[in-house]
């Protein structure tokens, strides 16, 4: 059976082309073929049609051979190319060999034409079919390059640590963060044998967890103690080298953060109980305080017992200051708040810690250029500070440096805060820095709990810093600790920037008497002995006084007595509180005179009511001075 064979002939005689196609069917081809004999030709030959092999004449008029095989190198076929001329010597066969030419045939011997067809083509193949193997390699390559490469980035992206060990456990493969990881757990790199990570050997974190899903492992770092995660696989069966993958999480700040959340739930828990105690205690107290100062102004009062009489009050008064440190803790205090001005706040503070505190503490104020406007309460920012201050000349027994920092600071969005859950804006930064002892690690979590102190018996009652954490809170600032055993502690508030604004002038109370000229109030408040002292003390001030033991019976009794000129209701009581019963009772006349009584109602409560009419607010324990004067100003509102 014939071998087709396509066959581009160059050749200017069209005889010698029919005899060279002849020779070929006598030698088995069944051949298709095209001459040409010049260049042109020859590459519209190429392009139109797909050849197996180009024979052609070395001579020719106006083409040659050279010529021929140098446009077939051009056009980028792999195609036999053989001479077969009767006229050319061997050194220009040997020239066109050279040249690239397969094979020259004399025109005379055309025999030997057929065997070198056979084996050009059977070359040619061989050449096409390790091409296509070399192609089918690079494509391959390329893929695995690709994979790779996607195989990389993905690894790079992932947010833990990610390192491939070999079977023995020599490090071939890091991600970004596994590099950073090594660093700090084994001081290793790519190419090194792992043989721990922190303080762990490999071989017990190949193993399975003891609990939970992944290995524990701890480590300090630049003066902090760093918490990782680890967790190993076995590469796939498939692979050449074995070995292990082994993931790394940090999760340092994880922790951290779930202990500053545990933190305030638990001190949350505690600030509630407390303020429901702080209530209780208040009642008692405003009985005491009211019938001691009553008592103090007997006429018939000796001295002895006047001077009785003064001690109770002012132990009563420094109980009243006990109940306020733990409201401030448990955030319900009632504090009124007002553009408030830090710098020259902190710069009067300054010079009254100099002339107070011991020569061999010395006192420094710091701040840059800017405003310090804040909304806050001047008394209990006053109250922070102060707190802040006793507690650092306290740690510094021999003497030190207490330092206070005044600075703006922006967090930018997506920034990370100096304190975990504050929000992006501008704060002012108020820092208290001492070098005093230092507050050892273990206590450093609990400085912020109530009565919880390292001070001997007697010498605190562990509410200052308390207090300090829950006036931060309710003025919607962060406070954050930074303390080193021997070196000094720094506490850091953070409170938000107002833009400056003057200050509105502050007043002292005038602690007089206000006697009543006879009107008639309504008194509300559940507690039975506090009632009675409220009446007792308004009667003693000339006023008619009526009483009720809730808000729903407060309703009633207004509704059917004419002539009630004003009502003071507690804001806590069972059935009806305080807050509701006001704006029941303005529902019946828009023109109540009101004094609300409280020991931790939220001042957003209360601006509501005020919003809503004349309210005053005085706050528990009550005072009988303090308690004369707010009822009077709120009598004679219409006449200002």
């Amino acid at each position: 059976m014939s071998t087709p064979l396509r066959v581009l002939v160059v050749e200017d005689s069209e005889d010698d082309a029919l005899l060279l196609v002849r020779a070929l069917w006598r030698g088995g081809y069944e051949p298709t073929f095209e001459r040409v004999e010049t260049a042109a030709a020859m590459k519209a030959a190429l392009a139109q049609q797909t050849w197996d092999i180009v024979i052609s004449d070395y001579a020719m008029p106006r083409f040659s051979a050279p010529a021929a095989l140098a446009l077939l190198q051009e056009s980028g076929f792999d195609l036999p190319f053989i001479i077969v001329s009767g006229a050319v010597g061997e050194e220009i066969a040997v020239e066109a060999m050279k040249a690239g030419a397969h094979d020259y045939v004399k025109k005379d011997n055309l025999a030997r034409l057929i065997p070198a067809i056979g084996r050009e083509l059977r070359d040619t193949e061989v050449r096409r079919k390790r091409r296509q193997a070399e192609e089918a390699l690079r494509e391959s390559e390329e893929r695995y390059r690709e994979q790779a490469q996607q195989m990389q980035q993905i690894i790079s992206t992932v947010p833990e640590g990610m390192l491939f060990l070999d079977a023995d456990s020599r490090i071939l493969l890091v991600n970004p963060a596994a590099r950073e990881y090594l660093a700090v757990l084994a001081d290793a790199q790519v190419g090194d044998t792992l043989t721990h990570l922190g303080g762990q050997p490999l071989a017990e974190l190949l193993t399975s967890p003891p609990r939970g899903l992944w290995h524990e492992v701890e480590v300090e770092d630049s003066s902090r103690r760093r918490a990782f995660e680890v967790v190993a696989r076995p590469m796939e069966a498939g692979s050449k080298t074995g070995g292990w993958v082994l993931v790394i999480r940090d999760v340092t700040e994880e922790r951290e953060i779930r202990q500053v959340v545990q933190r305030q739930e638990h001190l949350a828990a505690v600030g509630q109980l407390a303020a429901g105690i702080a209530h209780d205690f208040n009642n008692i107290m405003t009985s005491i305080i009211l019938y001691a100062g009553m008592m103090v102004e007997a006429p018939d009062l000796s001295p002895q017992y006047r001077k009785h009489m003064d001690t109770i009050c002012q132990q009563g008064h420094r109980a009243t200051d006990l109940i306020q440190q733990i409201l401030d803790f448990s955030r319900q205090s009632v504090m009124e708040r007002q553009p408030f001005n830090l710098l020259p706040f902190m710069k009067e503070l300054e010079k009254l810690l100099v002339r107070t505190f011991p020569e061999s503490v010395r006192i420094r104020l710091s701040c840059d250029h800017g405003g310090y406007t804040v909304n806050a309460d001047p008394t209990c920012v006053q109250q922070v500070i102060m707190n802040l201050a006793l507690n650092a000349r306290d740690a510094m027994p021999e003497g030190g440096e207490l330092l206070f920092e005044l600075a703006r600071f922006r967090i930018e969005p997506g920034a990370r805060p100096p304190c975990h859950g504050m929000p992006p804006g501008e704060w002012v930064c108020i820092a208290v820095a001492d070098t005093g002892t230092g507050i050892p690690p273990e206590i450093l979590p609990r400085v912020f709990e109530p009565f919880f102190t390292t001070k001997p018996p007697g010498q605190g009652t562990g509410l200052g810093l308390a207090q300090v954490y829950g006036i931060v809170e309710q003025h919607d600032g962060y406070i954050c600790v930074e303390s080193q055993v021997g070196r000094g502690t720094t506490f850091t508030i953070y409170l938000p920037a107002l833009m400056a604004s003057q200050p509105e002038a502050l007043t002292q109370e005038e602690q007089v008497l206000a006697e009543g000229g006879g009107e008639t109030i309504l008194v509300v408040e559940d507690d039975p002995i506090t009632r009675e002292a409220l009446r007792n003390g308004l009667e003693r001030l000339n006023y008619r006084v009526l009483e009720a033991v809730n808000g729903r019976e407060a309703l009633e009794v207004y509704r059917s007595v004419e002539g009630i000129d004003l009502v003071l209701t507690d804001m806590v009581m069972p059935e009806m509180g305080g807050g509701e019963l006001i704006r029941e009772l303005r529902k019946v006349n828009p023109q109540l005179k009101a004094v609300a009584v409280t020991g931790y109602v939220l001042a957003e409560a209360l601006r509501e009511l005020k919003e809503g009419g004349h309210l005053e607010v005085i706050r528990k324990p009550l005072d009988v001075s303090i308690l004369s004067k707010v009822i009077r100003r709120a009598l004679d509102v219409d006449g200002e």
